[in-house]
Formats: structure tokens, C-alpha cells, sequence
């Protein structure tokens, strides 16, 4: 009973694999680094689904792309904003909300909810009358979506796992302005705004679905367009498009993981699996596998609540602002070195050269017709990215959208990853006898290891989570979590070839350290600070150290916020640069920029008050306020004859 230290740390040891390692991390513990059916029973279909789900979501957004894209940016603006009032109701509506109640108007139970609001056929028919013609294609093509689109997947789906369908909900036709509609469905949510038991009971499905029906040890999708209707609410329906956007991702996450998450849950609870497992990492490594499927499992959730909204807002303003820069996106660059832990030097070599040069289309092609994942990858490659997808619903505003603020780092992404993929690819098929679905998948598979990934089934414990406020604390963490996960499975690979050949597996051990590592670490800091002008070796060697043990920090949350304290505390410069996300550094310099901008009016501005200015600007409209900082200030410098013109796309040299 009485624990030893080193029981103690082999307990520590399996809760940090437990926490910080991914579900494919921990399998690829389990096989030794290699890929065989433990990865394809625990963790491959589930993969290989999340694919689908993200090219079925980008199918249906562009199937009614037209119909968003048929407003102008005013139409746009005015249709989520301007009131329109109706006088049969009293009241002032948006176009927005007239459109879902031509929607709701389509079938009877939607007909029946809007009563709830005190409407009669009388009052629903003056309020869709001031529908136009572009309104009217809208409600057309979202119906036209669920019950000829995504309906018959959806029946198929019951009829396979429940052996029957709940009946479909029966369209009732009616006019709009002497125009003939379909009618159609459309999901029942309700207004929460307006009735707290509404709130308590989405919370109530949510967690049921979240743990399923035996205290967590079942696990279920969300079904709520499966499910048969009930009668007699008196709640009062959602009058926003958000309802049919969240009604999209809950429907085809439903379609795309519902099988495989019995599959796996099976496999899981399979006794002998189950010892295998416990046996090998441990009670914490066979739990994370349980969460990580659990959390697949729940139903997508948009954040709820006045602090959840904000956050979420300020955390998105804070991903376009700070990630937009140059060097930020070069630093992918660094991702190369990684891939040689896993990959053939010559092999990725040879891609690289292939890649950079007229090749380059041929190889991206390649890339992409083979991998669904490589296909979807720019839209889920950082977990903190993946949440700005694309909202299906009318957007009348002038900022570009994320896609476009970051338009260099997915450039890079794609520069470092399609030759990782290709070299991996050629490697796969020689491991696996020229079986290209093996290939593909472990081509994948070294992708996600070595250059960190953001879909739900790839984040560690410590990324996962749906709550807002943890998000602001593992902020920008999947590039150094994937890079951490990468060492701790190199280590224990070497530390069981190294009960056979301890010298070999050391050197192994030591060279995949050197590119995991060392030099993605020297190579940040030549690309962030440079050499820097230190006169004294021994200061140097103390600031490379210090920027060594950093790096390290980095890969664990909390810890590199402690890493920065120490050093502030250890140099004695007591300037209040410690901050526990980076949410605080842009909430600072938005609140900042009026007495920057008042500064530099006044003729008393420093190149600080311009960065101040510019990035808090950037906060406040959603601008890509790091690219434009850089730009504007490395011009300045290079003017003023205190950098080379390189300093335009890099921005300023650093203050030493």
C-alpha cells in the first residue's frame, strides 16, 4: 500500500500519456510505431469518417453558396440588422427572421411552434409577404437540402442501426407573393433567450448524449433530425439561421460518425482489448481513449452565454490579428525537420526538391486526389483555425474573411506538408507491399504526427474540451502538442529497442531529439530575434539556454506561462509582460490604441504607438493586424535606413 517513487512516477508517467498524448498517439505507443490493427480497429474508421465529415460539410456549402452569394454586401448587411415591421404582429422583424418562418411555415409542426409566438396563419402570411425573390431561393434550397439531400443518407443510417426510420416530416406547399413553395423541414430549436427551461433542457440532451445511457460506458451522436417529433411544446422556436447551421453539422456529424463510434466503443469494451491495453500504458491511457471517443460522440456546440460568446469572439479576433505575419507563417518551415523522425531522409529530400520546382502542381494534385484528409487539411491543420469554418448563413460584411487574413500560413502549411505526405507516401508503399489504401492512410498518419492537426479525433486531452474559457488557455498549442506527442512516443520506441541494442537505440534516440527539437528551436529564433549582439559569450550562451528550456515549456500549458514568469522575476525586469493567454495581449492593445492613435496625431507617436495603433485597430474591425503592422513599420525602417528592404515583408528588426 505504501507507494515507492518509482511507482509514483510510473503513475505520473500514465496520466501524462493519459492527458497530453493523442488517441493515435497512444495506439502507435501500443504497435511500437507501427501502423497495424489496433490503429485501424481504435482509431482508423473514426479517421477515416472525420475526412468525410469535413468534405460533406464543404459539399454543402457550396451547393447553397449561390444562394448566399445572390445578396449584395449592403442586402447582406441589412439582413441579420435592419428591422422590417410588420403590422399584423405590432412588431419590427429581420429579413432573417421572416426566412425562418417561411421555413418553419413548411411543415405542420413548425406551423404549430410559430403559434406559440401568438401568430396565426393570418400574421405568418403578412410576415413572409415581405420576403423577396432571393429570400424565397434561400428557403427553397435549404429545404431542398434536407429532405432531398440529407434525409435519405439519414434514413438509411436508422434503418441499418435502429432497423426502422422515425416517419418523415411531410411538407405542406403554400404561396408566397403568388409564388408556389414546396414546403419542407426544418429543425425545431428554441429560444433560449426567452425561456430559461429551453437552455436546461439542450444542456440536459447535451450531457445525456456527451456520457450515453450507462454512466459513459456507451457513447452516442447526437440524433436529434433522426428522432421522431413531440407534441404538445409551447416553447417558442428560434427565429435565426444559426438553427439551420447548427442543424447541418449535428445532422452530418450524426451521418458520419454514429457507426463508427459503436464500432469502436466495441472494440474498447471488448475484454481482452481492454487488458491489452491496461496492461501496456495503463488505466490513464485506456481512459483517454474512452474520452477522446466520448468527446467525438457529443453533438457539435456553438458557445452559449454572454461569457462564452465573448470569448469566443475575442479569441477568433486574437487568431486573425496575431497569426496573419509573415514570420509566423515561415516558421511552418520548421515542420520539415520533424518529418525526418518518421521519414526516409532521401525520400523527403527528393520531395522537396520535387516540390520546389515546376513539379509543384503535379505533386499538390497528387496529394489531394489521393487524401481525403490532405484535401480537407487547411481547414482543420490548428484546432484554434478549425473553429472559424464557415457559417452557413448570409454575411454582409466588408472584412475579409479568415481564409483570406491567413491566406501565407495555409500557403506554407501546404509547402511543408504535400512533400512530408508524397515521402510518406512512397514510404508506405514499400512497407506495405504497394497497397495504396495502407499507403494513403500512413501518409496521413505522418502528417498529423509531424505537423500537428486540429480535428476533434487528433487533440490530446489537454487540447480537447468544449468549454471557451479552457480554449483561451491552450491557445496556439496544437503545433507544439503534436511535437510533443512525437517525442514522447520516439522515447519510448527507443527505450524498448534499447533492451536489445542500447548503444543504437541512444544514437537513434539522440538524432531524432536533434530534429524533433534543436533545430526546429534554433532556426524559430534565428527566424523571430536573429543572432542577436550580445559581446559576452557567456551571456549569449545564457540566452540561448534560457530560449531552450522555453521551447520545452511550450509544449505544456500553464508551464510555459511559468517559464515566462520565471524569467521575468529571474532578470529583474519587473515590466508586466507575464499573461496566461494571448487573449490578455490583445484585449491590452485594443484598449491601448485610442491613446496610441491620440499620440501619433499629436506628432508624439513612436514606432510603438504604430504597432499599438494598427493592432488594436485590427482587433476592433478583424483585420489581419500582424501582416499590416509588419509592413507598415518595416517600411518605416527601411526609410529611415535602419534595415534592408527585406524588413517590408518581415517587418522591423527586434529590439535587442
Amino acid at each position: 500500500f505504501v507507494k515507492t517513487l518509482s511507482t509514483r512516477l510510473a503513475d505520473y508517467s500514465d496520466k501524462f500519456i493519459g492527458e497530453f498524448l493523442s488517441a493515435e498517439n497512444i495506439i502507435d505507443l501500443l504497435e511500437r510505431g507501427q501502423m497495424g490493427p489496433v490503429h485501424e480497429s481504435l482509431f482508423g474508421r473514426i479517421s477515416h469518417r472525420s475526412d468525410w465529415k469535413a468534405e460533406r460539410l464543404g459539399g454543402i456549402y457550396q451547393q447553397l453558396k449561390p444562394f448566399f452569394k445572390a445578396y449584395g454586401l449592403k442586402e447582406g448587411r441589412d439582413f441579420s440588422h435592419k428591422g422590417i415591421y410588420v403590422e399584423e404582429i405590432k412588431t419590427s422583424l429581420t429579413r432573417e427572421n421572416m426566412v425562418m418562418v417561411a421555413l418553419l411555415n413548411g411543415n405542420a409542426e413548425g406551423q404549430h411552434r410559430l403559434s406559440n409566438y401568438g401568430w396565426g396563419q393570418v400574421q405568418v402570411n403578412a410576415i413572409v409577404s415581405k420576403l423577396n425573390g432571393k429570400d424565397i431561393d434561400l428557403v427553397e434550397g435549404i429545404w431542398d437540402l434536407f429532405d432531398h439531400n440529407l434525409w435519405p443518407e439519414l434514413q438509411g443510417l436508422n434503418e441499418r442501426t435502429r432497423g426502422k426510420s422515425p416517419p418523415k416530416v411531410e411538407a405542406l406547399p403554400y404561396t408566397i407573393n403568388g409564388r408556389l413553395v414546396t414546403g419542407g423541414y426544418m429543425r425545431l430549436k428554441y429560444d433560449t433567450d426567452l425561456d430559461m427551461t429551453a437552455h436546461q433542457i439542450q444542456e440536459g440532451q447535451a450531457v445525456k448524449e456527451l456520457l450515453g445511457n450507462s454512466l459513459g460506458k456507451s457513447a452516442k451522436t447526437n440524433q436529434g433530425s433522426s428522432t421522431q417529433r413531440v407534441k404538445g411544446v409551447k416553447l417558442r422556436p428560434r427565429l435565426d439561421l444559426g438553427v439551420f447551421s447548427e442543424a447541418v453539422a449535428e445532422t452530418v456529424h450524426d451521418l458520419a460518425y454514429r457507426e463508427a463510434i459503436a464500432d469502436t466503443f466495441r472494440m474498447l469494451n471488448n475484454g481482452a482489448v481492454q487488458n491489452a491495453i491496461l496492461s501496456a500504458q495503463g488505466v490513464a491511457a485506456y481512459l483517454a481513449l474512452v474520452q477522446r471517443v466520448r468527446e467525438v460522440a457529443a453533438p457539435p456546440r456553438n458557445p452559449s452565454g454572454f461569457l462564452g460568446k465573448t470569448l469566443s469572439f475575442v479569441r477568433k479576433r486574437t487568431i486573425v490579428v496575431l497569426m496573419s505575419g509573415v514570420k509566423t507563417a515561415l516558421q511552418n518551415f520548421t515542420g520539415l525537420f520533424p518529418a525526418l523522425a518518421k521519414v526516409p531522409t532521401g525520400l523527403l529530400l527528393r520531395e522537396v526538391a520535387a516540390f520546389y520546382s515546376p513539379k509543384m502542381g503535379e505533386r499538390i494534385r497528387f496529394a489531394m486526389e489521393q487524401s481525403a484528409y490532405m484535401r480537407g487539411r487547411l481547414e482543420h491543420f490548428d484546432r484554434d483555425l478549425s473553429d472559424m469554418s464557415r457559417q452557413l448563413t448570409v454575411n454582409g460584411t466588408i472584412m475579409p474573411s479568415t481564409a483570406v487574413s491567413l491566406w501565407l500560413m495555409g500557403m506554407v502549411d501546404r509547402g511543408v506538408t504535400v512533400p512530408v505526405w508524397t515521402a510518406a507516401f512512397a514510404d508506405g508503399m514499400e512497407k506495405f507491399g504497394n497497397d495504396d489504401a495502407q499507403a494513403v492512410d500512413y501518409a496521413d498518419k505522418i502528417v498529423r504526427q509531424t505537423q500537428g492537426s486540429g480535428r476533434d479525433v487528433d487533440m490530446a486531452e489537454i487540447m480537447g474540451g468544449r468549454d471557451e474559457l479552457w480554449k483561451v488557455f491552450t491557445m496556439f498549442h496544437s503545433y507544439f502538442n503534436g511535437q510533443l506527442g512525437l517525442l514522447v512516443t520516439v522515447g519510448a520506441i527507443s527505450k524498448h529497442e534499447a533492451k536489445t541494442n542500447p548503444a543504437l537505440a541512444t544514437a537513434r534516440f539522440a538524432a531524432k531529439f536533434m530534429v524533433i527539437y534543436v533545430l526546429p528551436f534554433v532556426l524559430t529564433e534565428l527566424l523571430m530575434r536573429g543572432m542577436g549582439d550580445e559581446d559576452d559569450p557567456e551571456e549569449e550562451a545564457k540566452r540561448w539556454a534560457k530560449v531552450f528550456v522555453r521551447y520545452g515549456a511550450a509544449m505544456i500549458p500553464g508551464l510555459r506561462d511559468l517559464a515566462n514568469a520565471a524569467d521575468w522575476l529571474a532578470t529583474g525586469n519587473f515590466k508586466p509582460t507575464f499573461k496566461l493567454s494571448p487573449i490578455e495581449t490583445t484585449v491590452e492593445t485594443a484598449m491601448q490604441a485610442p491613446s496610441a492613435i491620440y499620440d501619433i496625431l499629436s506628432g508624439e507617436g513612436t514606432d510603438a504607438d504604430i504597432r499599438t495603433s494598427i493592432m488594436g485597430t485590427s482587433v476592433y474591425l478583424g483585420l489581419p493586424g500582424k501582416l499590416i503592422s509588419d509592413t507598415v513599420r518595416g517600411t518605416n525602417a527601411w526609410l529611415a535606413g535602419e534595415a534592408g528592404p527585406q524588413a517590408i515583408i518581415l517587418g522591423p528588426p527586434p529590439k535587442q
